[in-house]
Parts: C-alpha cells; structure tokens; sequence
C-alpha cells in the first residue's frame, strides 16, 4: 500500500517528528512505499484567501485550485491510505473522496 503522510511541525527535533520516524520505519518494515507532505518545508499557507473560501464553500466552485493544493491533492489521489500526526491513525482514502476530487478537478 502506498500511503501519504502530512508532517505539519516546524522542529525536526520534536516529539512529533521521532512520531513521524517511527511510523516510516513501521511502514518500510511493512513492505509499503509513502511520501511524505511536509507542510513547513513547502512554506504551506494556513489561512484562506477569498477566492479559496469561495471555492471551497461552493458559492463560486467554477474558481481554479491554487497549484499548491492541486499538488497536494493529486499526492492524496495516488496513495491507498493518509496519514497525518494529528489523527494519529491510518485513514484510507476512499473511492468516494477520490470520484469528488476527480469531478472537482474537471
């Protein structure tokens, strides 16, 4: 299984990135491949701009994904399963999700 890992912390000398470290080495030693999203290295913006709130909140879903999320969405569309260090769990990702994501792609 391929699974995605969204690493949000900004010190690579933390808790949660020894988290990280350990649920990769459980993942190798699985025999599965990941990649991890690491949201402080790629400078990722927190907040919303006006154009994403509209997309997002389907008043005007005709407006274009920015280049970063669509990146970030096409990572999650490749990979069987998601995992963040906030949910603490492997979530997959469903076929559902991924129909959305490709019609909202269109």
């Amino acid at each position: 299984m391929h699974v995605y890992v969204v690493f949000c912390h900004p010190g690579k000398r933390s808790f949660t990135f020894s988290v990280l470290s350990s649920f990769i080495a459980g993942l190798q030693e699985a025999g599965h491949t990941y990649s991890v999203g690491d949201l402080y290295a790629m400078d990722w913006k927190s907040d919303m701009d006006l154009d994403q709130y509209e997309r997002e909140t389907s008043y005007e879903p005709s407006l274009p994904v920015p280049a970063d999320v669509a990146a970030e969405q096409n990572k999650i569309g490749e990979s069987e399963g998601i995992w963040g260090r906030s949910a603490t769990a492997l979530c997959p990702a469903s076929a559902a999700w991924r129909a959305q994501r490709a019609q909202h792609m269109e």
